[in-house]
């Protein structure tokens, strides 16, 4: 016999119930209300293995399994908490389900936690110190062609789902609110809220909230205000969503848009997204962005001038003033705020967009022109991670409204 123990976050739970095998039983489980014992009291059988089912909610800096438990530490694990102390509640609990329900192996039916080295880290350590069997998927559970924990290669369809779990492939992901950049918000294709929403070529037809037509050969899907932009596998860009029929500068869900037209969406590696504007990496690495941003009016993302605005929140930096730097870029990258970044292939930054969001700094410009190796996206900032091990946090809210603009340079011990 199997049990899973599933996080009722997780959205359309019933359709996963519904795939389980017969050998497979289920306990539901309330992140905020409940508590460990009371999770244990719903547990009176004992199990060959147990899964649970959580969405791998991009907490990089803690982890908590249900609101009770006191975070234990994610990021920098093996050096900040190489004991895992922070994370006894959750080994205790683990443990109790292999010493009271005889369970041989924990599958953490999450995405990608066997691809992040801090859970790597975590599992290989309870493993080895506590002999307790985790089994954990490299990938976006289900959403690349398959249901298997890569770190055992472990196939869960069999064991705990009929093949039936295939027809709620995204159910695993996170509901996440449709304005956050990457947010495919047409159910039942509930994409996870990254810029680059990957689609399994298993599940390549996508239908448009905007469109009858199916989409083939999807690669990835970017959603803004009241438009999408879908990718797919020969470079080219098809954009869905509406245009306003009294200001045909509020929305831009067709082409052209602003100066942008659709000959110039070819031969696309990358698409981002802010808040209400698209940018696209071509493989020649050149940059293409259009849509509009409300600004006291709506304006053109390449052309917009508020420099002479006084309040930082009204200024914008617009494309065209740092067009002639898009030369050799290697990746692009977007806050949810109209912040966007360009790294080159000498590790140069270029930043644009909102003023206090991350599209100006005060960082000195020798710090961003060169050694910049990664770089991490907030909601309303970035973080430019250098290969001397120095970081700088660019953009970002501040209680006051004054000084949200101003950044801070600190060095950083990370592994690269």
């Amino acid at each position: 016999m199997y049990l899973v123990l599933i996080d009722t976050r997780i959205p359309s739970s019933q359709n996963i119930i519904d795939s389980l095998t017969s050998d497979t039983d289920y306990v539901i489980f309330d992140f905020n209300t409940d508590t460990i014992d009371t999770i244990k009291t719903k547990i009176t059988k004992n199990y060959d293995s147990v899964g649970i089912i959580q969405h791998n909610y991009s907490l990089q800096f803690n982890y908590q399994f249900i609101d009770n438990f006191s975070p234990s530490i994610l990021s920098n694990l093996e050096k900040a908490d190489p004991e895992l102390n922070t994370w006894q509640n959750y080994i205790d609990f683990l443990s109790w389900l292999k010493t009271e329900r005889c369970a041989n192996y924990i599958d953490l039916m999450a995405c990608g936690l066997w691809a992040d080295h801090n859970w790597v880290y975590m599992i290989q350590t309870v493993r080895s110190k506590y002999d307790i069997h985790i089994r954990a998927s490299i990938d976006i559970t289900g959403a690349d062609g398959n249901f298997i924990l890569e770190s055992d290669n472990f196939n869960i369809i069999g064991v705990y789902f009929t093949e039936q779990i295939l027809q709620y492939k995204y159910d695993f992901y996170y509901n996440s609110a449709s304005d956050i950049p990457g947010f495919w918000n047409y159910s039942p294709y509930r994409l996870p809220s990254y810029n680059l929403a990957k689609v399994s070529t298993r599940y390549q037809n996508l239908l448009g909230t905007f469109s009858s037509t199916p989409y083939t050969d999807v690669v990835s899907v970017v959603s803004v205000k009241s438009a999408t932009a879908i990718l797919r596998k020969n470079g080219n860009v098809v954009l869905l969503g509406t245009t306003s029929t009294t200001d045909q500068t509020v929305y831009c869900g067709i082409m052209p848009c602003g100066i942008v037209t659709q000959s110039q969406l070819v031969n696309v590696r990358k698409i981002v997204g802010g808040f209400g504007t698209l940018c696209a990496l071509k493989y020649d690495g050149t940059v293409v962005c259009w849509g509009y941003v409300s600004v006291n009016g709506n304006y053109d993302v390449n052309t917009i001038d508020t420099s002479a605005a006084t309040d930082p929140n009204q200024k914008f930096v617009n494309v065209n003033s740092v067009r002639s730097q898009l030369n050799y870029v290697v990746d692009i990258y977007a806050n949810s705020q109209n912040g966007f970044a360009a790294l080159t292939s000498s590790g140069k930054l270029i930043l644009w967009g909102a003023y206090v969001r991350g599209g100006y700094s005060s960082v000195s410009s020798s710090y961003l022109s060169s050694g910049v190796s990664k770089v991490f996206v907030g909601i309303d900032s970035f973080v430019a991670l250098k290969t001397d091990g120095t970081a700088a946090i660019i953009g970002g809210y501040s209680n006051s409204g004054l000084t949200i603009f101003q950044l801070l340079t600190f060095r950083m011990q990370l592994r690269l």
